[in-house]
């Protein structure tokens, strides 16, 4: 008996199922996430879609997704839009979210309300979901222990090599004291024009491209140079700010073109994947980074030196 009973309930689920996806057929509203790709690392920003497509006549209200939405956090969201397509309408929204956990995740429950032409009660159709896996950069396979470093041997010094090296270093100091006096006393001066917060920027990211850092210091680094420039440039305390909070404040200020700032904003997520989600990366990664920085601050700089003018 109790057999029967569930087959009972689960042929009602399905008919159930079945009605509803009629009824919204019949009522022409479809709605789904999209996403440019399901497979990220732990705190990898991907590109989220909400399309939601009505029959002409019908108003459709897309619901509001808040930046806490378990077990996403959403980073940005865009305005929605709407085109005209064989008669009806598609409303889309775009947001940029992330993943903290590994595992496989799907878009929570999100509904859209609709009203059809001359009734007046809404009725809601489900969004259907997208569906992401987030893989871990840890191998449970690998139990191949770590040994620690053996230690190095000492480098021994004989007492008349440092006594001849400190020799030439207070040979050189003389010399070089002698000749800035004398180049004192002719009076020769220097150029003493201050160099600017864009070539200070551009000197030290030049310096990380010849360097032979590891590639992920030198992205992190190049990430410190573009936060000293903004702060330098705009008077804005980017090294305590995080990239939300940084491009939040320079969005208020309207001190930066939409362009500029979107593009800051993705070279600084790129570079928190690196500094915080230990994600790897190869050296003409790094470089690519480096010379995106460089590209920035130069477009920055002629920006602000034109306004100027």
């Amino acid at each position: 008996m109790k057999r029967y009973r569930w087959l009972f309930v689960g042929l009602w689920c399905v008919l159930a199922s079945i009605g509803q996806g009629q009824a919204d057929a019949q009522d022409g509203v479809r709605a789904a996430f999209s996403a440019e790709r399901g497979t990220l690392l732990v705190g990898e920003p991907v590109e989220l879609v909400l399309s939601v497509a009505v029959n002409e006549g019908v108003q459709a209200a897309l619901p509001t997704i808040p930046s806490d939405w378990p077990p996403f956090q959403v980073l940005w969201a865009g305005e929605v839009s709407q085109e005209s397509d064989g008669g009806g309408v598609i409303y889309r929204q775009r947001f940029h979210v992330t993943l903290w956990q590994t595992g496989d995740f799907a878009t929570p429950e999100t509904w859209v309300q609709y009203r059809l032409p001359g009734v007046n009660e809404p009725f809601s159709v489900r969004v259907q979901p997208a569906y992401f896996t987030v893989s871990s950069v840890l191998n449970e396979d690998d139990l191949l222990p770590r040994p620690y470093t053996p230690p190095l041997s000492r480098l021994f010094v004989p007492t008349w090599a440092i006594a001849a090296a400190a020799a030439l270093v207070g040979l050189g100091g003389t010399l070089g004291v002698r000749n800035y006096l004398r180049l004192r006393a002719q009076g020769e001066k220097r150029d003493q024009t201050p160099i600017s917060a864009g070539e200070t920027a551009l000197l030290e990211l030049r310096r990380l491209a010849g360097e032979g850092l590891q590639p992920e210091q030198t992205v992190i680094h190049s990430g410190t140079c573009l936060r000293q420039f903004v702060e330098m440039e705009f008077g804005v305390p980017a090294s305590e700010m995080t990239t939300q909070e940084l491009v939040a404040a320079l969005e208020r200020g309207s001190l930066l073109p939409s362009g500029g700032l979107q593009a800051l904003q993705g070279l600084l997520e790129r570079i928190d994947l690196v500094k915080f989600a230990g994600l790897r990366c190869e050296r003409p990664t790094a470089l690519q980074i480096v010379r995106a920085a460089s590209d920035w601050v130069v477009s920055v700089s002629e920006k602000r030196q034109r306004d100027l003018e």
